[in-house]
């Protein structure tokens, strides 16, 4: 069995550290890239539901009914969205 240097050793424990550090640099900056990836995608959820409750309120011809479930897939797909970003997080 050989024992290595004490300068050795410190070297390694810090090549480690070092390492350690920067995937946590490197993690923690794609969690905040997700994040705001996130914000970005509820507020677009957000400005599509309000556009859907306006369509709600404004519907009263035959076609309400289409409008109306073609407004509520515009909501979804950004919250579809968005649950995909969430996952890592």
């Amino acid at each position: 069995m050989t024992f290595k240097s004490a300068s050795y050793l410190s070297f390694k424990r810090r090549a480690i550290l070092s390492t350690s550090s920067f995937e946590w640099t490197a993690m923690n900056h794609l969690l905040e890239k997700n994040r705001e990836l996130l914000l970005k995608t509820l507020e677009k959820a957000q400005q599509r539901l309000d556009t859907l409750k306006e369509t709600v309120k404004t519907a009263n011809d035959g076609m309400a009914g289409s409008d109306i479930r073609m407004g509520i897939d515009d909501v979804i797909t950004p919250l579809k969205i968005a649950f995909e970003v969430a996952e890592p997080i």
